[in-house]
């Protein structure tokens, strides 16, 4: 218990990594706490945090991989002098260097305190800096900082003996460490274990669960757990370690659902559950979870694709499902609509139904017109693909605040003469047409095998009643983005034999962190892949394909070829050429930049005009 803290408190929480050093790594705007003249701003943070009844804990931490991602340096540092998987070479830190950064620490933990904060947590784990070199993989010194356990602890316990010191005993420090490192003669749970007994003997008040570190094949998806995953996938090892250390533990590590926190605790297997990308969904998850809201949870879908892989790309963080992440402050501006102000949005996808939602929580009357016979568009069928199932909690969370909010919602009709009355568009205050892409055509004379463009594969095969045998049904899927290697998964699952061509080398590279687990996925469900291959043309029920590095020419039997080399905005209708265009129909992209293009377009449209 801190000397900020004035009573039991199981509420709080923790900073992102805060740099104790000038080029800290990890991200180009990541928190620093390096000078003095970074205490106004984290006090207000505490003070802003506390008044809610909360607890502020402030993570130091140095990244010796992360500072070339996020500054001009060209090398990392580290404990050895190593070139780690898909990293930069890490120049190793003379014993000076090691003396200075332990005093880095200290002076960040003080400055924290000073801020207001109620505890420290010194970053172990993720293969940064401190996690270098605890770990017999990164750790190859032959001096007093390497080689054993002891050796290899050594700096990281004299760093925690300074944050004490300088801190004065009055507030508590804990630790983030890896159960497992997912690398080969990295970090695992035995050697966790022993890790935490001696952080515990150094004074440690509890340890922060992880597991992963960026420099492996699974890059950031070993940290940040895709929907491929099970949710609480390292319960059983962090349970094993509060068992064995008897430690104060707190579990992170794909936490999704508020059942599943309960479950942790109730389970025994830690004291606190850290909640991370699922506040980014929902930043009132919390009381959310304990009854203190009535509204429906934002589901997090564990997709990486606003959050962790936009670390990568060095673009602000934000959510497919929350897109105002980073925009609180301006939201405060959003003004509400006058109950008389009637909205018409075309396309129940993504894209119009979080434009129709924003609308209506200001208070606007909003219909929305849909094509098809149910919601969702293109995106409806997500949640079918293995591995992805989680995504269909997004679509069942709109179609609950379609309800909640009372927005009307006419499936089955069209822009035309039988479809919206012109009369109630002329009424409305505004019209956004959301009526996606459709598939680029895909011309081959000559091929007498039928063509399913893209996503129509769901709709076409989702009984099966097509062709009885699905195995000697063999598929040839043009374009390996996003829509082609979801069909492969989910045709594949279903036992039709799949080949996947795409004339890019590497196109999974586009997947970010989901990358390993597609790749694992496909090659699980036996899909055979070409990449690096161009479809020249087609014959009968033949595919001609050719290498686009040698040329070489191959010919591929298919029974049915599914199209997926791309997506163009849907033409707007005439009836509606005055309507303001959102999503795929604007440039055809992904959810994320759908839900962002509706949700922003329906909280600021007509500020000051309706």
């Amino acid at each position: 218990q801190s000397e900020n803290q004035k009573g039991p408190n199981e509420r709080g929480m923790i900073t992102e990594c805060c740099f104790v050093r000038y080029k800290g790594g990890i991200s180009t705007r990541g928190l620093a706490l390096y000078d003095d003249r970074f205490l106004p701003g984290l006090a207000r943070l505490a003070s802003a945090v506390q008044a809610e009844g909360s607890l502020l804990g402030v993570q130091v931490f140095f990244d010796g991989a992360g500072r070339t991602f996020a500054s001009d340096e060209t090398v990392s540092i580290g404990p050895s002098d190593l070139t780690p998987w898909n990293g930069p070479y890490m120049q190793p830190l003379t014993q000076e260097e090691i003396l200075a950064m332990a005093d880095d620490f200290a002076r960040s933990a003080r400055l924290a305190q000073q801020a207001g904060a109620d505890l420290v947590e010194i970053h172990m784990g993720h293969g940064h800096l401190l996690g270098r070199f605890l770990s017999p993989h990164f750790n190859r010194r032959e001096d007093e900082y390497g080689g054993s356990r002891e050796g290899r602890l050594r700096f990281p316990l004299m760093v925690v003996d300074k944050v004490r010191a300088s801190t004065g005993g009055r507030m508590p420090v804990i630790a983030r460490l890896s159960l497992t490192e997912q690398i080969q003669g990295g970090i695992e749970l035995e050697e966790a274990i022993q890790i935490a007994h001696a952080l515990k003997g150094a004074g440690v008040d509890a340890v922060h669960t992880s597991a992963g570190t960026g420099t492996t094949a699974k890059g950031l998806a070993s940290i940040f757990p895709t929907s491929f995953v099970e949710e609480a996938p390292f319960s059983a090892m962090a349970s094993q370690l509060r068992e064995q250390t008897g430690m104060q533990t707190i579990f992170a590590g794909k936490v999704v659902t508020p059942g599943m926190a309960e479950q942790l605790l109730l389970d025994g297997v830690a004291d606190l559950v850290s909640i991370g990308r699922a506040s980014l969904a929902d930043p009132d998850w919390a009381l959310k979870a304990t009854g203190h809201s009535s509204a429906p949870l934002t589901p997090c879908i564990s997709c990486n694709q606003g959050c962790a892989d936009q670390l990568v790309t060095r673009k602000e963080i934000t959510c497919i499902v929350n897109p105002l992440v980073g925009f609180e402050g301006d939201a405060r501006s959003i003004t509400p609509l006058g109950k008389d102000a009637r909205f018409v949005v075309v396309g129940a996808g993504p894209a119009g139904l979080s434009c129709a939602l924003a609308l209506a929580a200001r208070g606007g009357s909003v219909v929305v017109y849909e094509a098809a016979a149910e919601l969702g568009g293109q995106y409806k069928w997500a949640g079918d693909v293995p591995g992805k199932e989680q995504y269909g909690r997004y679509l069942g969370y709109l179609a609950e605040e379609v309800r909640r909010l009372g927005v009307e919602v006419r499936l089955g009709v069209t822009v035309s003469q039988d479809g919206i009355a012109a009369e109630e568009l002329k009424q409305a205050a505004a019209i956004f047409w959301a009526g996606g892409a459709v598939q680029k055509p895909l011309q081959m004379d000559k091929l007498t095998a039928p063509i399913v463009e893209g996503w129509q594969v769901f709709e076409k095969f989702a009984a099966s009643k097509e062709i009885s045998t699905a195995q000697a049904t063999q598929l040839v899927i043009v374009g390996s983005g996003q829509v082609g290697t979801d069909a492969a998964l989910w045709l594949a699952s279903k036992g039709y034999g799949v080949t996947l061509v795409d004339r890019l080398p590497d196109p999974l590279a586009a997947m970010g962190t989901r990358r390993y687990d597609y790749e694992r996925s496909l090659q699980t469900l036996g899909v055979r892949t070409m990449y690096g291959y161009e479809v020249t043309g087609g014959e009968v029920s033949e595919i001609v394909a050719q290498s686009v590095e040698n040329a070489q020419e191959l010919r591929l039997h298919a029974d049915i070829v599914v199209n997926a080399t791309g997506r163009v905005p849907r033409a707007k209708p005439e009836a509606l050429k005055n309507a303001i265009a959102i999503g795929d129909c604007v440039k055809a992209g992904s959810a994320l930049d759908a839900v962002r293009q509706g949700t922003l377009q329906g909280a600021w449209a007509f500020q000051s005009r309706i």
